[in-house]
């Protein structure tokens, strides 16, 4: 369940300002852009622990995406925040050759341009029996003609195939245009690959009075901790350091070893 932006904002005025009532903290102003900042805040701590782990449980369920992409002819996917409707956070897991549906064929038509890849708005994920080893730089290169590796070009042997992909890099320049892709191998072009990542969390807009039923995209059990880290914003910007800010400070401590 989706915690509702109007219970924070009520909490926020009741329970930890004392100001139900009152125009003293003004809803736009004071209460929105500490909610906001402590969204941002939990993605950023929550990113530590999704990049060493990979691992994403029930509490961040509303922001997993799988959306199935054709890669270019150089077999990379670039992520139009524009055609999705949102920023990646980051990726989950990248699947080859899915099943979807409706289904497809393989060999894919060629691109148009082919250097682009495509977001298939129209396909949805089934399933798939290969995924990829996220590889680094260094090992990227060194990968590719060991054909018991992850990401090898050694495609002889399909009992051995393995796919890899390396993580953003802005491939951009004066003859080539697309920045910010991942890229896979072996190759996947003209065929689709799924990928699963997610979401960046949709801020909180303002005037909050045209949308009121907004909400936040983690579930209950991180209505504390933003409710507390919010508080802490108000306090840092009424400059009080004494009261709110350092009771804040210990709970936030307190629930993050809880929470995550």
């Amino acid at each position: 369940m989706a915690i509702t932006v109007q219970s924070l904002i009520d909490r926020m005025r009741q329970v930890g300002l004392d100001a139900e009532g009152s125009d003293y903290y003004d809803t736009d102003i004071d209460l929105i852009p500490a909610l906001n900042a402590s969204i941002e805040w939990l993605v950023q701590v929550l990113s530590s622990s999704i990049g060493a782990k990979k691992f994403v449980g029930e509490e961040l369920r509303d922001l997993v995406m799988a959306r199935v992409f054709q890669p270019s002819s150089f077999s990379r996917i670039h992520f139009n925040p524009t055609d999705l409707g949102h920023d990646v956070w980051t990726i989950l897991g990248i699947y080859p050759l899915p099943e979807t549906t409706p289904a497809t064929t393989y060999p894919l038509p060629d691109l148009t341009p082919t250097d682009k890849s495509e977001y298939k708005t129209g396909l949805s994920h089934v399933s798939s029996v290969y995924d990829t080893s996220r590889l680094t730089i260094e090992e990227w290169s060194g990968n590719a003609l060991n054909p018991y590796a992850p990401g090898s070009l050694k495609e002889n042997c399909t009992e051995l195939l393995q796919y890899a992909y390396i993580n953003f890099a802005d491939y951009s320049s004066t003859g080539y245009s697309t920045v910010k892709e991942i890229e896979i191998r072996p190759s996947l072009a003209n065929k689709l690959a799924t990928v699963m990542y997610l979401k960046m969390p949709t801020l909180i807009t303002t005037p909050f009075a045209s949308n009121p039923t907004q909400t936040v995209e983690f579930p209950e059990s991180f209505a504390n901790l933003l409710y507390e880290k919010a508080l802490q914003f108000v306090a840092y910007k009424q400059g009080d350091n004494t009261t709110i800010y350092n009771v804040t400070a210990n709970d936030v401590n307190l629930l993050l070893g809880v929470t995550i």
